[in-house]
């Protein structure tokens, strides 16, 4: 029998947030009691969903901010959302005020202490002290039991009593999971423990093979072009060391950084990897639409990549978005084809230019092998709308066109050069873009272009070791 859910909506257990609030702006919305209509939904696996609405501080009358945590059977939170505008960054003020009420909640409501409004002042109280309380004036009547009765009445049933005697685990209902969960041993939780270390064991072995796949793609992919990272050596002292120290990388460095940056953005690991080298996402991009080739500009520019920049108040909600839904997008992806598996990504890390590194959103893997990269978009402009206008025959985004009755992807736009790099770290030759909303999903496949890479690899390069690099070790 399928067990069902639980839900808790109070007598919650203490959760783990891995992550700093810089403030404690957080505590304040928790105690001036901004959250409210907590849940958790907790699957027979261990797994759970805590959902939380935190009114804004700013207006009470528009509705609250929805706040949802993903936890793991250890109660660590692998996965958070808010629906504000700062909930992008995973460390806005009401995901702290959710952690605080989760972790420091009291199941008391507040019938039960003593009415705070209509109480008479300390100088009423003094004038008059005549006063009778409701149980002097109405007092519980005295139930009178017979001897047997009373035995019986007065038992105090224990868990340990309702699992021996009465069988209550054979029950399959919500109280049994939760008595079962109860009286569980440390053994028991042990052995859960251990069995999800060797699950995860068996899911890096499992990378582990797509990525030696991976690597000897990219070996026999640089075949075609030409190798140039030799002209910029030797490198001056500190830059050598620099590089050796914190770029280079070896093959048991690749898979380690593969498997501890699967959460991607919410994970510091994967902002330290990418911080250092050219990504697919942005930089390369920006990169090769440089047209001011100048000195001082290719400096200032370099500069500028290695500064960390605040998302403005629209783009935290494009990419608040976009992670709200790249889940239910790949959902979607999985489903339209048969016999495929989606592998999520961490960075990959180019081995024979380990300057260079890209996240796909995920490896399509048909029979065991990789067939194509799954890169996900999902536009909040096309929330509302469909992609494609059917009455002019026109795209309703900037980087589609549509021609001889297919869809292309532009190939000056940002994305057709994230999925060219995207294609060229992990050596596989065909990109599916998935740009995905709930009206008229699109799924372009996008080709290896190698005279495009060819000349985009020669300008990343230079521009590396020309610019970057030494600024990096400025920073």
């Amino acid at each position: 029998m399928i067990q069902p859910d639980i839900i808790f909506n109070c007598g919650f257990r203490t959760i783990t947030y891995n992550c700093e609030f810089k403030n404690n702006k957080g505590v304040k919305l928790f105690e001036s009691g901004h959250v409210h209509k907590v849940s958790e939904v907790q699957q027979p696996n261990g797994y759970g969903t805590i959902n939380g609405y935190v009114i804004r501080q700013t207006s009470v009358t528009l509705p609250p901010y929805k706040v949802t945590f993903e936890i793991d059977p250890f109660r660590n939170v692998t996965h958070c959302f808010c629906e504000c505008p700062a909930g992008a960054g995973n460390k806005c003020k009401h995901i702290a005020a959710l952690v605080y009420y989760i972790n420091n909640e009291e199941s008391n409501s507040k019938t039960n202490v003593e009415q705070e409004w209509g109480k008479p002042s300390k100088s009423g109280e003094a004038k008059y002290k005549k006063g009778r309380t409701i149980e002097y004036l109405y007092p519980k009547k005295k139930q009178h039991y017979s001897k047997s009765e009373s035995n019986t009445t007065n038992r105090t049933i224990s868990h340990k009593a309702l699992v021996n005697e009465c069988k209550i685990l054979e029950i399959p209902c919500i109280l049994s999971k939760m008595i079962e969960k109860e009286i569980q041993s440390e053994a028991d939780i042990e052995c859960q423990r251990c069995l999800l270390d060797l699950l995860n064991e068996v899911e890096k072995s499992v990378d582990i093979d797509f990525l030696n796949f991976i690597l000897t793609k990219q070996n026999a992919y640089d075949i075609a072009l030409p190798p140039m990272i030799g002209s910029y050596f030797p490198l001056n002292l500190n830059e050598n060391k620099f590089y050796m120290n914190n770029i280079v990388v070896d093959l048991k460095q690749i898979i380690n950084i593969f498997n501890e940056t699967k959460m991607q953005s919410e994970s510091n690991k994967w902002k330290e990897v990418r911080k250092n080298r050219i990504s697919a996402s942005v930089k390369a991009h920006k990169i090769k639409t440089c047209k001011n080739l100048s000195v001082e500009n290719q400096e200032r520019l370099a500069e500028t990549l290695l500064t960390e920049k605040e998302l403005g108040y629209q783009g935290k909600i494009n990419v608040s978005y976009g992670n709200k839904y790249e889940s239910e997008a790949i959902m979607f992806y999985s489903k339209m084809f048969s016999n495929i598996i989606i592998l999520k990504c961490g960075v990959i890390v180019h081995s024979q230019r380990p300057w260079l590194c890209a996240s796909p959103d995920g490896l399509v893997i048909e029979n065991k092998v990789p067939i194509k990269i799954l890169e996900v978009k999902c536009p909040i402009s096309c929330q509302n709308k469909p992609i494609f206008d059917l009455k002019q025959k026109k795209c309703n985004l900037p980087y589609l066109e549509y021609k001889n009755n297919k869809f292309f992807l532009k190939t000056t736009h940002q994305y057709y050069t994230q999925c060219q790099i995207l294609m060229y770290c992990t050596g596989i030759s065909h990109c599916d873009l998935l740009v995905y909303n709930k009206i008229d999903p699109l799924v372009i496949t996008i080709e290896k272009n190698i005279l495009f890479l060819q000349t985009i690899l020669k300008r990343l390069e230079f521009f590396y070791f020309h610019f970057f690099l030494p600024r990096c070790l400025l920073e």
